[in-house]
């Protein structure tokens, strides 16, 4: 499925109201090479997010929660790169599944 980067200015915009519509289990690596790098997180509980608009309307974020640098401080925490399991939220369960089957076709190209 086609999918855009939102862009920041209009990421609060889209991505309000959204919340957890489940998880994904994916390297940071392969996120990045589908979705482009990640925006910062919030500082406090997650470190990185991506927005995400697909071309029928769903709006989805990616993101790490609480299992970060950010969270837990860098003796506990565990670097973005090496999280393999992501949040996903949006405003149905649609979004999980434009994001799995997006990065399902990636990996079997």
């Amino acid at each position: 499925m086609k999918h855009e980067r939102i862009e920041l200015a209009r990421s609060i915009e889209l991505t309000e109201g959204t919340s957890l519509q489940g998880e994904i289990v994916a390297t940071f690596d392969d996120i990045v090479e589908v979705f482009g790098k990640p925006h910062g997180g919030d500082g406090c509980k997650t470190d990185v997010e991506w927005e995400l608009l697909f071309e029928d309307g769903t709006v989805a974020t990616i993101y790490n929660w609480k299992n970060g640098y950010a969270y837990l401080g860098t003796s506990k925490g565990t670097p973005c790169e090496k999280i393999t399991t992501w949040n996903v939220g949006g405003r149905t369960a649609a979004a999980r599944a434009a994001v799995a089957s997006t990065l399902g076709v990636y990996r079997n190209q």
